[in-house]
C-alpha cells in the first residue's frame, strides 16, 4: 500500500482491510502507522542492500592494503548493490517504496536517514578517505553521493528508459 499510494495516501482503514487484521493490531504490533511504514521501508531497503564498503573490507581485510585490492572493493560493492536492487525476482514494491520516500519525504525521513541511509554514506566516505588521505569531507561526500545516485536515478527512471530502448 505504501508503495502504491505513498505514506499519506494510506489510511489505517486501508491497512486493516488489505491485511485482514483489526485496527488495534497495527498499534499493538507496531505502535503506529508511521512505525509500520518505517518497518516496511527498512525491510525493503535491507533486502536490496547486499553490502557496503565496510562489509566488503570485513570479508577480506587484505583488499584495503593495495590499490588493486581497493579497486576490487569498489567493483564488488558497486556490483553487489546494483545486482541486489535490480535482480528480476525482487518485488517491485520494494523499489517503489524507496522511491516514494525520496520523491515525497514523510515525517519518517529523519529516522530512515539515521537508521539506513547515513550508515551507507558514512561507509563510502570512510572508504574514500582511506584511499585518498588528503580528501576533504566535501569531496568524499560527493564521491559517496555519486555512487548512490546511480541506483536512485535508475530506480526512478527505469520505466522510461525501458520504453526508450523498446523493451516491453
Amino acid at each position: 500500500l505504501f508503495a502504491e499510494h505513498v505514506y499519506d495516501g494510506v489510511s489505517n482503514r486501508m491497512i486493516v482491510e488489505v491485511a485482514w487484521v483489526k485496527l488495534s493490531d497495527i498499534h499493538f504490533h507496531f505502535g503506529s502507522k508511521e512505525k509500520l511504514y518505517i518497518d516496511s521501508f527498512t525491510y525493503a531497503h535491507e533486502r536490496g542492500k547486499a553490502t557496503n564498503f565496510a562489509g566488503v573490507i570485513a570479508e577480506n581485510p587484505a583488499l584495503a592494503e593495495t590499490a588493486l585490492g581497493q579497486a576490487e572493493v569498489i567493483r564488488t560493492t558497486v556490483f553487489r548493490t546494483i545486482n541486489d536492487y535490480f535482480k528480476p525476482e525482487r518485488p517491485e514494491w520494494e523499489t517503489k517504496i524507496l522511491i516514494c520516500e525520496l520523491a515525497n519525504p514523510t515525517s519518517a525521513l529523519s529516522t530512515l536517514t539515521e537508521k539506513l541511509f547515513k550508515p551507507d554514506a558514512e561507509s563510502a566516505i570512510a572508504f574514500y578517505k582511506m584511499i585518498r588521505h588528503d580528501a576533504s569531507d566535501g569531496e568524499a561526500g560527493a564521491w559517496s553521493d555519486l555512487l548512490h545516485s546511480h541506483v536512485l536515478f535508475y530506480s526512478m527512471a527505469q520505466k522510461p528508459i525501458e520504453l526508450v530502448r523498446g523493451a516491453n
